[in-house]
């Protein structure tokens, strides 16, 4: 079995370029009441940025809730090139496997995607820590998986 190693990003900052199109397209309070969300998603950046403060299964976590958030604000908030979105944010990240290559957009589906990669790659590393070799098959199936008396 093989691990896949994450892709790297370089740190950007959201909750500065949001925060300003809040308060430009609603109001200085609608930005207030929005900032703990705003806080929730720049500590999540940061916890994301530091991946080997955290083990492998909360890793996992981290991404599928980031992975949530993302999704949140790409409903709420356009984030592109184009004029009147929040055009502010470029996301970076470099290959998992050629380092020296990387790929920057200004589109949150590129975020996206390699949040997901990431989340697979975290899984692989988890099954590789798995030993099958002395796994009780039979032991796991009747203790979890039989219908029965």
């Amino acid at each position: 079995m093989l691990a896949i190693y994450e892709k790297k990003t370089v740190s950007v900052d959201l909750y500065h370029p949001l925060r300003n199109y809040i308060v430009f397209n609603y109001s200085e309070r609608k930005a207030q009441n929005l900032e703990d969300d705003l806080q929730t998603l720049k500590q999540m950046c940061s916890d994301l940025e530091r991946p080997t403060a955290h083990s492998l299964s909360s890793c996992c976590d981290l991404l599928q809730n980031y992975f949530k958030a993302l999704y949140a604000v790409e409903s709420r908030f356009p984030i592109s090139v184009d004029k009147g979105h929040v055009n502010a944010v470029n996301f970076t990240w470099y290959d998992a496997f050629k380092t020296k290559l990387k790929a920057s957009q200004q589109n949150i589906h590129l975020k996206k995607a390699f949040v997901l990669f990431n989340l697979g790659a975290v899984q692989s590393q988890i099954r590789l820590t798995f030993n099958f070799v002395q796994w009780d098959f039979a032991g796991f199936w009747l203790e979890h998986c039989s219908c029965g008396s």
